[in-house]
C-alpha cells in the first residue's frame, strides 16, 4: 500500500492544527551485519576451496550443492526481550526450479541449538527463493524448525547466544551453481498492535490520518484496518477517526488533548465536504 504523508499533513494544516509525532525504530540485537565477515568453520559441500566474498557490507557465497559454516559469537550476545529473527539475504543467482532454501542455526551457552527454516507456518519464504531477489526472512525464536541439540533445559538461551551457523540449501536435486549474499543478522522486539495503526508501522501517526482520510466514508466497502477501519465494522468512519485520535502518537509520545480534538474537528469537517 502507498501513502501518501504529504496529504495527511495537508489535512492536519486545513484545521490549523500543528502536531509533533517522533518516529521510534523497533528495539533490536545486532547478531552481525556481515562486514568484513568471515567464517570460522565450514561443512558439508561448503568449503575453503569455495568462493567466499567478504566486504565493508555484507557476505557472500558462491557454491554447489548443500553446505554451511558456522560462526563464534564473541563477545556472547545477549537478546533479551527481542525474539523475532530477521537476516536479511539476497538471491544473486540459483535455479529458480529448485526451490533454493537457507537455514540458520543458533547456539547458546550451554549448547542448545535451535534451527529455523522450514517453509511452513511463521517460516513461509525461507525455502524457495528466486534468483534476482532480496529478502528478510523472519521467524519467532520459539518456533524453531528443530532443536539439534539440547542444553540443561533444552530451551535456547537468547540472552547468552554463543554460536550461529549459516546453510544453504539448493533444492531438490540441482547440480546448479548459486550466488547468495547475507547481510544484517539480528534480533528485534515482536510488533504489538496499537489501534488507530494502519500501515503496521507500530505508530499513530500522520499516515495513518492519511490513510483514514483516503477512505473516509467511502462506498468500497468493507474496509479492513489498513483502510482505516479500526472498529472492525467494516466502515471507515468517526468512529475509527475518533480511536485514532485517542491513540496519535502512541508508540512515540502521548497526543495532548488539544491535537485529539483537533483531529475529531477535522472529522466533522470531513462529513460535511462528503
Amino acid at each position: 500500500m502507498l501513502i501518501n504523508r504529504t496529504a495527511g499533513i495537508a489535512l492536519c494544516a486545513g484545521v490549523g492544527c500543528l502536531l509533533s509525532f517522533t518516529s521510534s525504530a523497533a528495539a533490536q540485537t545486532e547478531v552481525t551485519d556481515f562486514s568484513d565477515f568471515m567464517l570460522e568453520g565450514t561443512y558439508g559441500n561448503w568449503s575453503l576451496g569455495n568462493p567466499f566474498t567478504s566486504g565493508p557490507d555484507d557476505f557472500g557465497v558462491e557454491s554447489i550443492g548443500w553446505g554451511g559454516g558456522y560462526y563464534d559469537i564473541d563477545p556472547n550476545v545477549d537478546a533479551t526481550g527481542n525474539t523475532v529473527i530477521e537476516l536479511d539475504v539476497t538471491v544473486n543467482e540459483a535455479d529458480p526450479e529448485a526451490g533454493l532454501g537457507v537455514i540458520l542455526v543458533l547456539v547458546d551457552e550451554d549448547i542448545t541449538q535451535y534451527n529455523y527454516g522450514q517453509p511452513v507456518g511463521d517460516f513461509e519464504g525461507w525455502f524457495g527463493l528466486l534468483p534476482g531477489e532480496s529478502y528478510t526472512l523472519t521467524a519467532s525464536v520459539d518456533d524453531n524448525w528443530w532443536v539439534s541439540a539440547q542444553g540443561e533445559d533444552g530451551l535456547l538461551n537468547i540472552s547468552d547466544l554463543t554460536y550461529f551457523h549459516l546453510q544453504i540449501d539448493p533444492g531438490a536435486n540441482t547440480t546448479e551453481f548459486y550466488d547468495v549474499t547475507f547481510d544484517n543478522l539480528r534480533l528485534v522486539a515482536p510488533t504489538v498492535s496499537v489501534p488507530g495503526d494502519a500501515n503496521g508501522d507500530g505508530l499513530v501517526d500522520l499516515l495513518d490520518l492519511s490513510v483514514l482520510a483516503s477512505n473516509f466514508e467511502g462506498t468500497d466497502t468493507p474496509y479492513a484496518v489498513e483502510d482505516g477501519d479500526f472498529n472492525g465494522d467494516g466502515l471507515v468512519d468517526l468512529l475509527d477517526l475518533s480511536i485514532l485520535a485517542s491513540n496519535f502518537n502512541a508508540g512515540g509520545v502521548a497526543a495532548p488533548e488539544p491535537a485529539s480534538a483537533s483531529l475529531l474537528l477535522l472529522g466533522g469537517l470531513l462529513c460535511r465536504r462528503r
